[in-house]
C-alpha cells in the first residue's frame, strides 16, 4: 500500500526546483529546496550526522555539499525530516500533501500551525494554535479532510505570506510565486482522488 508520498513529492519538487543562491532567501544557497542553514540543522540533531551519512551527503556541510546534493539525497532528507515525523503516511491523501508541501516550505512547527488555523475557521472544536500534531489536531486532520477545509488551510498560508511580507518588505520578491505555489497547491489537491 502507498503511503503518499510520491503524490505528494511529486508536487512539492516542482516548486523547489534546482539550485539558486538568491540574496533575499535567509535559507542561503540552496538545491532541490534543501538549504545550507536547514542541512546544517539536520546535522545537529540526534542521529543527524548518522542518517547524513547513511545517505551519503558531503560532510561537512558547506556549499560544496549543497551543489553536489542528488536529488534522491533531497527527497530522503524531505521524508525523513518532514513526511514521517509529521506523520503524513496516516493521514487522507489531501491532508497529508497539504500538510508535506508547507512542512518543506516553512518547517514543521509553521506547517501544524497553518493546519490548526485553517480547521479553526472551518471546523469544531477549536484547536490550540501551538504547532503541535497532538491527538487533537491529528483527529481534527483526519476527520475533516474536506474541499472547504483544504482551501481554509491554503488560505491560512496565503494569509502567512502575506504576514511575511509586511514584516519584512524585502521578502516581496518572492510574495507573487509563493501565491502562485498556494494556488497551484489548491488546484493540485482538487484533482485528487
Amino acid at each position: 500500500m502507498s503511503d503518499n508520498f510520491e503524490t505528494a513529492q511529486i508536487f512539492t519538487a516542482r516548486w523547489e526546483g534546482g539550485l539558486s543562491n538568491d540574496k533575499y532567501d535567509a535559507g542561503g544557497i540552496t538545491k532541490y529546496g534543501v538549504s545550507i542553514v536547514f542541512l546544517k540543522g539536520v546535522a545537529a540533531e540526534k542521529d543527524g550526522v548518522a542518517f547524513l551519512e547513511r545517505i551519503a551527503v558531503r560532510l561537512p556541510i558547506d556549499a560544496d555539499t549543497i551543489k553536489s546534493l542528488t536529488y534522491p539525497q533531497a527527497e530522503s532528507i524531505f521524508r525523513w525530516q518532514f513526511w514521517d515525523r509529521l506523520r503524513c503516511g496516516q493521514l487522507p491523501c489531501r491532508m497529508a500533501v497539504i500538510l508535506y508541501d508547507m512542512a518543506v516550505n516553512h518547517g514543521r512547527k509553521w506547517a501544524v500551525k497553518l493546519m490548526q488555523r485553517g480547521l479553526n475557521k472551518v471546523a469544531s472544536p477549536k484547536l490550540d494554535v501551538d504547532g503541535l500534531l497532538g491527538p487533537k489536531t491529528l483527529a481534527a486532520i483526519k476527520e475533516h479532510d474536506k474541499p472547504a477545509v483544504h482551501d481554509a488551510i491554503i488560505t491560512a498560508r496565503e494569509d502567512y505570506y502575506r504576514a511575511i511580507v509586511a514584516n519584512n518588505p524585502i521578502q516581496r520578491v518572492f510574495l507573487k510565486g509563493w501565491l502562485n505555489r498556494a494556488a497551484d497547491l489548491r488546484r493540485y489537491v482538487e484533482g485528487l482522488e
